[in-house]
């Protein structure tokens, strides 16, 4: 979970080295992505309420590589994991994001159905 005031790199970073203190980082880092894919992990690690792009640098900072946004944000939300929001970014310097929230009854009945984020575990980079 992101601390309050606490970036997402830094958080990403933060948990990072808490795996790594167990058992080495990349070992660590192939579990975390292993688990991003076939779990809900990655939106526990996000705050209640986050955009796109910190879900996207989230992974990107897991897999090691940089993430087309248009795909990325495509691909999302035509899982119906994401409930956008009524709220937008504040007090940044680019045009406001808009906050989306984790739809848990839309992944647990794509569980059902045996769907989850493999489109990751393929992702053309």
């Amino acid at each position: 979970m992101i601390l309050e005031n606490e970036t997402l790199d830094a958080a990403a970073k933060r948990v990072l080295m808490e795996y790594a203190g167990l058992s080495g980082i990349s070992p660590a880092l192939s579990v975390l992505y292993k688990e991003m894919i076939y779990s809900p992990v990655a939106f526990e690690l996000l705050p209640k309420r986050f955009t796109i792009r910190q879900l996207q640098n989230l992974f990107s900072a897991v897999m090691g590589v940089a993430i087309d946004n248009r795909n990325f944000r495509k691909k999302l939300l035509s899982t119906g994991f994401l409930v956008p929001t009524d709220k937008k970014e504040t007090k940044v310097a680019h045009k406001p994001a808009q906050y989306y929230e984790f739809n848990r009854a839309a992944y647990k009945k794509a569980l059902k159905e045996r769907n989850s984020l493999m489109f990751l575990a393929n992702w053309a980079y």
